[in-house]
């Protein structure tokens, strides 16, 4: 992966949605072709969705990948760098989550968490919810958006269990049949 030591983001074309509190931050952004973000040393617990395109990601100089509809999970007080695809726009939403809302349980199973999942349903609908409350909501809509910050972070680790039971989500036909029976 390139050295960008000099530059933190390159290649930023738009935001597109955020919702945010004192604690939690939704965000969706594309990057065009090229783009890059970091070095940085991650604040928060960071929970990252490539709806298009693909990111290669350093931590701490270990090379991860994501591509679309994969999500990532990336841990405070590590070093991170960004790089996205050097061919086409790379679209991503993401979820940063400040350590002091996260108990002490539930950092301890990021810990153990995989740090690439494939996109599950639940995840991306609760993702969804969180980028779509409005930026007029306000104050109101901080607990909520914390709240979700959370259940963001719990759906993570409930998909990274899921996946070691190798099971996956109910295909939405299989659902409807069971809730009409």
């Amino acid at each position: 992966m390139p050295s960008h030591s000099h530059r933190v983001v390159e290649n930023i074309s738009k935001r597109l949605r955020s919702a945010s509190s004192a604690q939690v931050f939704f965000g969706d952004v594309v990057y065009t072709a090229g783009g890059h973000f970091g070095p940085r040393l991650q604040q928060d617990y960071q929970l990252v969705v490539m709806v298009e395109g693909r990111v290669e990601v350093a931590v701490d100089g270990e090379k991860r990948e994501l591509a679309a509809g994969q999500m990532g999970l990336f841990l405070p007080g590590m070093s991170e760098v960004f790089v996205f695809d050097e061919n086409r726009k790379s679209h991503h939403t993401w979820c940063a989550i400040r350590p002091s809302l996260v108990p002490a349980e539930l950092a301890e199973a990021c810990q153990r968490a995989a740090g690439v999942l494939p996109l599950s349903r639940r995840f991306d609908q609760l993702m969804e919810v969180g980028l779509s409350l409005p930026l007029t909501a306000g104050t109101q809509a901080h607990a909520l958006i914390d709240a979700l910050g959370l259940a963001v972070l719990q759906a993570y680790l409930f998909t990274d269990t899921r996946q070691e039971r190798r099971t996956t989500d109910e295909p939405d036909a299989l659902r409807l049949a069971l809730a009409w029976l």
